[in-house]
């Protein structure tokens, strides 16, 4: 069985992304970013039950995805996804969590399913479509106008 999950996310804008607005962000690993047991002796970010920190992505399945987002003129990007509960908003976010998972974007739903699919050994990879890098005012109108010219394009 093979799982794929697409959606639309967001990207941090740091100097060191390496994906802006409508790129496809392959997963090559995926991490829950709001998993805090450190107060337990606990790593940062580690699921309980499983004691893994990152969730494996199929390499298999990335070769696949890469292939569709390229025959749909997407760039694709490979890199690790982050998961939580929070809407991430402000530089002190990102930053934190790129200091303990290392990662290109963040969304709320691929770690989850990708912890789900590592419990029942199912293969797994996420491809997210960056939906807005909007850091500043500007930031957003540019991802505005990318976003229309993507409805008319397609």
């Amino acid at each position: 069985m093979k799982t794929y999950l697409y959606e639309m996310h967001h990207v941090r804008n740091e100097k060191r992304s390496k994906a802006n607005a409508l790129d496809c962000v392959i997963s090559t690993k995926l991490c829950e970013h709001d998993l805090d047991t450190t107060p337990v002796g606990d790593l940062y970010g580690l699921i309980s039950g499983i004691n893994i920190i990152d969730i494996p992505s199929d390499t298999d399945l990335q070769k696949e995805l890469g292939f569709a987002a390229k025959k749909a003129n997407c760039n694709a990007v490979y890199a690790p996804i982050s998961s939580g509960d929070q809407f991430i908003s402000t530089a002190e976010q990102r930053q934190k969590i790129a200091s303990h998972c290392n990662s290109l974007c963040y969304d709320m739903e691929s770690a989850p399913m990708g912890q789900i699919a590592y419990v029942y050994k199912i293969k797994f990879s996420a491809l997210r479509i960056i939906s807005d890098c909007a850091d500043s005012a500007e930031d957003y109108e540019k991802t505005c106008h990318m976003r229309q010219v993507c409805y008319q394009r397609y």
